[in-house]
C-alpha cells in the first residue's frame, strides 16, 4: 500500500484545487510562517476521519470551509482527497482495486460525507480503513509540533497511553469499562429484586391474614341482607295496621263539623241585627260628649288665666327681691376679680425675670441625642425580634396547614369507606329493570367521565409546566445563593487571616490583664495607650510584673477643670489613680501650654496619642512607642471577631437557603412523578371507559335487557373509591413537604438566644443612657413647668379681666331689668272681677249636657254588650270549627301519606326482593314469628357494628394472594439468572485483564527494543530503556524513559537537556512507529528545536526508515539542512492574502525562504 497523491479543494486557506504529489523517500515542505503548510497536515488528518473541530484549529466545522477574502468570494463546501496505490492488494474488501481514493466533502451547515472509489460510506468505514493500515487522524504516524513536547511534559501514568496504542488495547478498555458498567447495573437489579422479594413475602402473609378477615365479612353481609329484608316488611305490615285503625276517627270528626256549621249561622242573624241599631247610639253619645268637652276646655280656660295671673304676680316679686340679690353679689365678686387680677400682674413678673432660653434648648440638644443612641440599640434588639416572631409566624402557619391536611385527610378517608361499604352493597343486590333508556343513561355517564379524566389530563399537564418552571427559579435562586456563599467564603478566609496575625500578638499574654480587662468607648484606644504604656500588659493577679490596688484619698486636681481619662473607663480598679492623674486635652498647642501647670505624678494626653508628664517627658501624636498599636490591636480583633460571626451566621443562613430550595426541588420533582404516574392512570382509565363504552354498546345491541341502574352506580362508585384514593395519596404526599419545611426553620431557642446576647451585650450602654434621658427630662420638665405656669397665670390673668368686664355689663341688665318688673306689677292688679262672671255662666250649661249624655251612655252600654257577647259567641264556635276541619284535613293527610308509604313499601320489596310482601315468609323459608320492626332495628344496628369492626376489608384477598404465589415463583427465576450474570461478567472482566496484559507486555518488550536502537542511532552512542514504574501491575502501571547519552550517566529523561528530552522523545516515537510500521508519516516541524548535528542524526533516523519500511514521509520544515536532505520539495505560499498555493522549488529557492522568515 501507497499513498500517492492528496488533492485540496476550499478547506481553509487553500480554495483554488491543489494537489500534492507523495512520491517515495522523503518529501518536503517549506515556506513563511501562516502561509499554511499545517493546513495541509490538518486536511490529511480532517479526511482520516477527525472528528474534532478543536484538534484541527476550528471552533465548528465550518470553520474548515475556505471564508472568503477582499478579492475572494467564500466557498460553500470544501473536500479533500487521499489516493491509495493497492499495489499488494492488502485491503480485503478492496483487493480487486489498483487504486483507492478516499474523499471527504463538507457543506456548510450540510455535514460531511465520506466515499470510497466515489461509493458512499460512514466515517467509521474510513477510520477503519486507515487504522488496517496502521495510520489514523491520532496516531503515532502523524507527529504534529506540540506531540515531542507533550511526551516531555507528561507524566508517566499519561505515556502509558503510547504503549496501549501501539499493543491496540484502547479498544480492550473501552470493552472492560462497558462491562464493568453492565456487573455494576446487574448487581442494582440482583440487589432491587431482592428487596422485592422481602416486601412480597412480607405482602403473602398479610393477604392471608386479610382472606380470613373477608369470609367473616361476608357472613355478616348476609345477615345485614335478611335483616334488612324483615325490616322492610314490617314498615309495610305496621303501615296497614295504622291505616285501619284511623279511618273510624275520620268519620267523627266530619260529623263534628256539620254541627258547629249549623250553630254559626243562627247566631249570626242576632248579631247583624245588634250591627244594625249601634251606629245610631254612637253618633248620639258622640254630640253629647263633644259638646261637654267643648264646654269643660272654655271653663278651664277661665281657671287657667286667673290662676296664672296670681302666679305671674308673685313671679314677678320674686324676680325683684332675686335681682336686687344678685346686683349684691355680683358687687362683690367684681371687687374680688379685681384683686385676684393684681396679684397674678406681680407673679407674671417675677416669672418672666428667671425665664432663661439657652438653658433649655440645651437640655433639649442632649436630651435629643440621648435618645438617638438609645434608639439604636432598641432597633437592633427589635429586628432580632421581629426575626422571632416572623419565625413563630410560619410555624404556626405550616402547624395550621398540617392540621387543615390532616382534617381533610380524615374526611377523605371516612368517605372512602363510606362509599366502599355503599359499593359492598350494591355488589350483593342482583335487581333487574331491563330497559333500554338504561344502557343509553349508562353511555353517557361513561362518556362524561371521560370528558372529565380529559379535563383532569389538561389540569395535571399545566400543572407539569408550572412546576417545571418552578424548578428553573429553584436553580436559579440556588445559584445565586452559591455566588453569595463563595463570596461569603472569601469575606471568611480573610477575616480569618487577619485574625491569626492579631492573635499571634496576644499569644503569650495573661488573660487577666489590663488590656483585657479595661473597658472603654472607641476612639480612646490611643490616649489610654499613651497613658499606660506598657503597663496594659501588666497582670491583675499576683505575677513579676503586676498592678495593686492602693487607695489615694488626695490626689492633685488637673489644671483648668480638665476631664480625666478615669470618666471614660471602668472594670479596672488598679489603674483608677493614673486614669485620674490623666487629663485630656483637645490639641497639641494646648499640651504644651498646660504641661508646666501639672503637679507630680499628673500627665495630659490626646485622644491621637500624645503625652505629655509633669517631669517634662514628652511625645508627639506621631511619635511611635512599644505601647502603640496594642489596644487599637485589641479592638480590631475583637472588630474581626464579630465580622466571622456574622459571616458565619450568613454562610448558615446561605445553605439553610440553598438546602430549603433542594428540598423544595425535590419535592416539586416528587409532585412531578405523582403528576406522571397520575396521567398514567387517568390514561389508563380512558382506555377502560373506551373499551366499557364500546361493551355497553354491544350489549345495548344484543342484550337489551341485560343492565341495571345499580350497576351504572356500581362503576360511577369504583371510579370515585379510585379518585378519593389517588387524592389522599396527594394529601400525604403533601403533608410530608410541610413537616420538612417545618423541621427546616431556625429552631426557636437559637432566635431567642441571639435577643438575649444582643440584650446582655447592649445592657449597660443602655442603662447609661436610660439615667441620662431621666436627668434631662427632669430638667426639662422643671423648666416646662415654669413656662406652663407662667402661660396659665397670663391665661388666668386674661380670663380675669374678661370676667370682670362681663359682670360690670351684668350689672347695668340687672338694674334695668328691675324697672320693668315693678311697672308690670302694678297693671295685672286690675283683671281678676271680670274672670269670675264668665265662670258662672259656663258652669250652668255643663250641668245640663251631663244629664242628657248619662241617659245615652246607658242605651249604647246595653246594646254593646249584646253585640260583644254575641261575637264571642260566634268566635268560639269558628275556632271549634277551624280545630275540627284541621283535625280532619290533618287525618285524611296521614292517612294519604300511609297509604303513599304503604305502596312505596310494597314496590322497594319487590324492587329488592323481587317479590310481593305476602310472599315473604317463603323467599326467606321463615317458619317461626318474625321480630317486631324495633328488635330487627336494633339487631341491624348490632350487626353493622360488627361490619364496621373489621375495618376496610379486601374482598379479593385469596385471589391476589394466589397471584403473589404465582409472582414470587417468577422473581426467584430472575434472581438465580441475574446471579449468574453477575458470575459471567466477573469471568468476563478477569478474561478482557489478562488478555490486556498480555498484549501490553508483548508491545511493551517490542517498543522497549527498538528504543535501545533508536536512542543509540541518534546519540550516536550511549544506552537507553523503557521501564515500567509498576511491573506488577502493568494496566494501571506508568512509563517511564531512563537515558545515559554518551559521557553522561543512566538517569529520567526529565534530567536531561532539552534537545537530549527532545531527540529521546523522537526515539519512543518511532520505537512505537516501528512495531507496526504505516504507508505513510507526516512530521510537522519536529526538528525545531533540534541542533544541526542532531538534525543530521535525526535525517539518518528517518531516511534510514524510509528505505526499510518503505514509508513515505511528509516533513513540514524551515532547516535549511532538513531541506536539503529532501528528495523533493514544495513550497507554500501566500501572495494572494489569506489564499494558499503549492508550488515545486529547488533547494536555492527553498533557501530564500528560509532567510525572509
Amino acid at each position: 500500500m501507497k499513498f500517492t497523491k492528496l488533492k485540496i479543494t476550499g478547506f481553509k486557506s487553500f480554495v483554488d484545487t491543489t494537489v500534492l504529489d507523495i512520491k517515495e523517500g522523503l518529501t518536503g515542505l517549506v515556506g513563511p510562517n501562516g502561509c499554511g503548510k499545517s493546513n495541509i497536515v490538518e486536511a490529511i488528518k480532517w479526511n482520516m476521519g477527525e472528528a474534532g473541530p478543536s484538534r484541527l484549529r476550528a471552533g465548528e466545522m465550518n470553520d474548515l470551509i475556505f471564508s472568503g477574502t477582499k478579492g475572494r468570494a467564500s466557498r460553500n463546501s470544501a473536500e479533500v482527497v487521499v489516493t491509495i496505490k493497492n499495489n499488494d492488494n492488502s485491503m480485503q474488501s478492496l483487493e480487486n482495486e489498483d487504486e483507492i481514493e478516499v474523499s471527504r466533502k463538507i457543506e456548510k451547515d450540510i455535514g460531511s460525507t465520506y466515499t470510497i472509489n466515489n461509493k458512499g460510506v460512514r466515517q467509521r468505514d474510513v477510520q477503519i480503513l486507515f487504522a488496517d493500515l496502521a495510520i489514523g487522524s491520532r496516531s503515532n504516524a502523524i507527529v504534529d509540533q506540540g506531540q515531542v513536547s507533550r511526551i516531555i511534559n507528561s507524566k508517566p501514568q499519561e505515556r502509558r497511553q503510547i504503549l496501549e496504542e501501539a499493543a491496540g488495547i484502547s479498544g480492550i478498555h473501552a470493552r472492560k469499562h462497558e462491562t464493568e458498567l453492565k456487573l455494576k447495573s446487574t448487581e442494582n437489579n440482583l440487589e432491587k429484586l431482592e428487596e422485592i422479594i422481602s416486601n412480597d413475602k412480607l405482602r403473602l402473609k398479610e393477604l392471608s391474614r386479610q382472606t380470613k378477615q373477608a369470609k367473616r365479612y361476608k357472613n355478616i353481609a348476609e345477615n345485614i341482607r335478611k335483616t334488612e329484608a324483615i325490616i322492610l316488611y314490617q314498615r309495610w305490615n305496621d303501615t296497614i295496621k295504622y291505616i285501619e285503625a284511623n279511618k273510624i276517627e275520620l268519620q267523627s270528626y266530619g260529623d263534628k263539623v256539620d254541627d258547629i256549621t249549623r250553630n254559626i249561622s243562627k247566631k249570626e242573624l242576632i248579631k247583624d241585627k245588634i250591627d244594625t241599631e249601634l251606629p245610631l247610639l254612637r253618633s248620639e253619645n258622640k254630640n253629647y260628649s263633644n259638646l261637654l268637652n267643648k264646654l269643660e276646655v272654655e271653663y278651664n280656660i277661665l281657671v287657667n288665666e286667673e290662676d296664672n295671673l296670681l302666679v305671674e304676680q308673685n313671679n314677678q316679686k320674686e324676680n325683684i327681691i332675686y335681682i336686687e340679690n344678685e346686683i349684691l353679689n355680683d358687687s362683690k365678686i367684681f371687687n374680688e376679680l379685681k384683686h385676684e387680677s393684681d396679684e397674678l400682674s406681680k407673679e407674671i413678673n417675677k416669672l418672666n425675670a428667671n425665664n432663661d432660653k439657652s438653658t433649655l434648648n440645651k437640655i433639649n440638644e442632649n436630651l435629643e441625642k440621648a435618645k438617638k443612641e438609645e434608639n439604636i440599640i432598641l432597633e437592633e434588639l427589635k429586628a432580632a425580634e421581629i426575626d422571632l416572631n416572623i419565625n413563630l409566624s410560619q410555624r404556626e402557619n405550616f402547624i395550621s396547614e398540617i392540621k387543615k391536611l390532616e382534617i381533610e385527610k380524615k374526611e377523605n378517608i371516612q368517605y372512602l369507606e363510606k362509599t366502599k361499604k355503599e359499593l359492598s352493597l350494591l355488589k350483593k343486590i342482583d335487581i333487574n329493570k331491563d330497559t333500554k333508556e338504561k344502557f343509553t343513561k349508562k353511555i353517557e355517564q361513561l362518556k362524561t367521565s371521560l370528558l372529565k379524566f380529559n379535563d383532569e389530563e389538561k389540569d395535571l399537564q399545566t400543572n407539569l409546566n408550572d412546576i417545571n418552571t418552578k424548578i428553573k427559579n429553584y436553580q436559579d435562586s440556588i445559584n445565586k445563593q452559591n455566588i453569595i456563599l463563595q463570596n461569603n467564603y472569601r469575606s471568611l478566609e480573610q477575616f480569618n487571616a487577619s485574625k491569626n496575625i492579631l492573635t499571634k500578638l496576644f499569644e503569650s499574654e495573661n488573660d487577666n490583664t489590663v488590656l483585657n480587662s479595661l473597658k472603654f468607648p472607641k476612639g480612646y484606644e490611643k490616649a489610654i495607650e499613651a497613658s499606660l504604656g506598657h503597663g496594659l500588659k501588666a497582670s491583675l493577679e499576683k505575677s513579676d510584673i503586676e498592678w495593686r490596688n492602693i487607695d489615694q484619698k488626695s490626689l492633685f486636681e488637673l489644671p483648668e477643670n480638665l476631664n480625666n481619662l478615669a470618666e471614660f473607663t471602668k472594670g479596672v480598679p488598679e489603674v483608677i489613680n493614673i486614669l485620674k492623674l490623666t487629663g485630656i486635652v483637645n490639641s497639641t498647642v494646648q499640651g504644651d501650654q498646660l504641661q508646666n501647670k501639672l503637679k507630680p505624678g499628673q500627665q495630659l494626653v490626646t485622644k491621637n496619642g500624645g503625652l505629655w508628664r509633669w517631669d517634662g517627658y514628652t511625645h508627639n501624636e506621631k511619635a511611635k512607642t512599644p505601647a502603640n498599636q496594642i489596644l487599637q490591636n485589641k479592638s480590631n480583633l475583637k472588630e474581626i471577631n464579630s465580622k466571622i460571626n456574622k459571616t458565619l451566621i450568613n454562610i448558615d443562613k446561605n445553605k439553610n437557603e440553598i438546602d430549603l430550595l433542594e428540598i423544595k426541588i425535590k419535592n416539586a420533582e416528587k409532585n412531578i412523578k405523582i403528576y406522571n404516574d397520575s396521567l398514567t392512570i387517568i390514561n389508563e382509565n380512558k382506555l377502560k371507559l373506551r373499551d366499557e363504552i364500546e361493551l355497553v354498546q354491544n350489549n345495548l345491541a344484543s342484550h337489551i335487557e341485560n343492565n341495571s341502574e345499580e350497576r351504572a352506580k356500581v362503576a360511577i362508585l369504583e371510579s370515585s373509591i379510585e379518585k378519593s384514593d389517588q387524592k389522599n395519596q396527594l394529601i400525604i404526599t403533601t403533608l410530608d413537604n410541610l413537616i420538612k419545611q417545618q423541621n427546616s426553620l431556625v429552631k426557636e431557642d437559637i432566635l431567642k438566644k441571639n435577643i438575649e446576647k444582643i440584650a446582655i451585650a447592649n445592657s449597660d450602654k443602655k442603662g447609661n443612657l436610660t439615667n441620662q434621658i431621666s436627668i434631662y427630662q427632669k430638667e426639662l420638665s422643671f423648666i416646662e413647668n415654669k413656662e406652663q405656669q407662667l402661660e396659665q397665670f397670663k391665661n388666668e390673668k386674661k380670663r380675669l379681666s374678661n370676667q370682670i368686664d362681663n359682670i360690670s355689663e351684668r350689672l347695668n341688665k340687672l338694674t334695668n331689668r328691675k324697672e320693668e318688673l315693678e311697672k308690670n306689677i302694678k297693671d295685672m292688679q286690675l283683671k281678676p272681677n271680670e274672670l269670675k262672671e264668665n265662670k258662672k255662666n259656663i258652669l250652668e250649661q255643663i250641668d245640663k249636657i251631663k244629664k242628657e249624655l248619662f241617659d245615652s251612655e246607658n242605651k249604647l252600654s246595653v246594646a254593646e254588650t249584646n253585640n260583644r257577647n254575641t261575637s264571642n259567641e260566634l268566635k268560639k264556635l269558628n275556632e271549634e270549627l277551624i280545630l275540627q276541619r284541621e283535625n280532619k284535613a290533618r287525618l285524611e293527610g296521614l292517612l294519604t301519606q300511609a297509604a303513599e308509604k304503604q305502596k312505596d313499601d310494597k314496590s322497594i320489596i319487590f324492587d329488592k326482593l323481587n317479590i310481593e310482601p305476602n310472599d315473604f315468609h317463603k323467599l326467606l323459608d321463615i317458619n317461626e314469628e318474625l321480630p317486631n320492626l324495633e328488635k330487627a332495628n336494633l339487631d341491624l344496628e348490632k350487626l353493622l357494628l360488627q361490619r364496621d369492626r373489621i375495618g376496610p376489608v379486601n374482598l379479593v384477598a385469596e385471589e391476589d394472594s394466589k397471584k403473589l404465589v404465582d409472582k414470587l415463583e417468577e422473581i426467584e427465576n430472575e434472581k438465580e439468572d441475574l446471579v449468574n450474570a453477575i458470575s459471567k461478567l466477573r469471568t468476563s472482566i478477569r478474561s478482557i485483564n489478562k488478555e490486556a496484559k498480555i498484549r501490553l507486555m508483548e508491545a511493551f518488550t517490542k517498543v522497549n527494543k527498538n528504543f535501545k536502537i533508536l536512542f543509540t542511532e541518534l546519540f550516536g552512542g550511549g544506552e537507553a530503556f523503557l521501564a515500567l514504574t509498576e511491573e506488577d501491575n502493568p494496566l494501571e502501571s506508568g512509563l517511564e524513559l531512563m537515558a545515559s547519552p554518551p559521557g553522561k550517566k543512566l538517569q529520567q529523561m526529565s534530567l536531561l537537556s532539552g534537545g537530549e528530552q527532545a531527540l529521546t522523545s523522537m526515539a519512543l516515537i518511532f520505537s512505537v512507529f516501528l512495531t507496526k510500521p504505516s504507508p505513510i508519516c507526516i512530521l510537522d516541524e519536529v526538528d525545531a528545536p533540534l541542533d544541526e548535528s542532531n538534525v543530521d542524526r535525526f535525517l539518518d533516523l528517518i531516511e534510514s526508515i524510509s528505505e526499510k519500511s518503505k514509508t513515505r514521509f511528509v516533513v513540514v520544515t524551515h532547516n535549511r539542512l532538513s531541506m536539503s536532505r529532501m528528495h523533493r520539495l514544495y513550497g507554500v505560499t501566500m501572495q494572494e492574502p489569506g489564499v494558499s498555493q503549492l508550488v515545486s522549488v529547488s533547494l536555492k529557492e527553498a533557501e530564500k525562504f528560509e532567510k525572509t522568515e
